[in-house]
């Protein structure tokens, strides 16, 4: 419970998304895909990074940026498949984390 007093608070989004991705690439990986595992597993990394930069403008800015290419990438891979998960999912908490950290840039 006083982990969490540990972070910035307004890291704690990007945290969470952090978390649900790195799940998502060891689901990936136990269903046979290396790929899952390593681009996920990157993409949570980065998030993380940026997120213990947190308040500082270098911190919301790498947030930002991985998570629009994120949104990107698995923008295009859901318009492809048109499947919910977890290209959907992924695009849609990818597109909020970028508005939500991009807006702290303002």
């Amino acid at each position: 419970l006083f982990c969490w007093l540990l972070f910035e608070m307004s890291a704690i989004p990007t945290y969470v998304v952090a978390a649900l991705i790195a799940v998502g690439a060891f689901i990936g990986f136990s269903k046979g895909s290396t790929a899952s595992l390593i681009a996920g597993g990157t993409s949570a990394a980065v998030l993380v990074f940026g997120a213990t930069k947190i308040p500082s403008r270098n911190g919301y800015l790498i947030v930002t940026v991985a998570s629009l290419a994120l949104a990107l990438f698995m923008g295009y891979r859901y318009t492809n498949s048109l499947k919910f998960m977890p290209a959907g999912l992924v695009t849609l908490l990818s597109a909020l984390l970028a508005i939500y950290n991009g807006s702290q840039l303002a």
